[in-house]
């Protein structure tokens, strides 16, 4: 049987796919953009997941954040700028644990509250459905 290379975007290494039948291809595809419903299909990386359903066949209603706005915005960022702090040494290491936690927590939050399945540094729809952006609304829970 000859081999076949499928290209598809890859959100976890942003390469391609190589298969060498349809089958696996397709198969490959189900498991790295997962199905919600059979004709939604959510392209993440699962590393990407803030709170919330990780497993892309069962997002149903994710929104997207710019987590680094939202790491930036935390207290415990804003003290390792002020005082100038190694972000690698031992305090500067807990602070950012210190921050991870919180943009978890406040993510989790507005997720619950708005009704959604899940949060994401980043996520796309197949289909060119827009992802909402709350951004604003977890900033506003920090800086709060």
């Amino acid at each position: 049987m000859k081999s076949v290379l499928l290209a598809m975007f890859c959100a976890s290494t942003g390469g391609f796919v190589h298969a060498q039948s349809a089958d696996v291809a397709a198969s490959s595809a189900a498991i790295t953009i997962g199905l919600a419903d059979p004709g939604q299909r959510w392209i993440a990386n699962e590393e990407d997941n803030i709170a919330g359903i990780c497993d892309l066949s069962k997002v149903s209603r994710p929104a997207r954040v710019d987590y680094d706005a939202l790491m930036e915005a935390t207290p415990q960022m804003r003290e390792i700028r002020r005082r100038d702090l190694d972000p690698n040494s031992p305090e500067g290491k807990a602070l950012r644990k210190g921050a991870r936690i919180l943009v978890t927590k406040k993510c989790d939050a507005v997720r619950r509250s708005g009704g959604y399945c899940s949060v994401w540094k980043a996520i796309t729809s197949s289909d060119g459905r827009a992802v909402p952006d709350l951004t604003d609304r977890v900033l506003d829970l920090i800086e709060g």
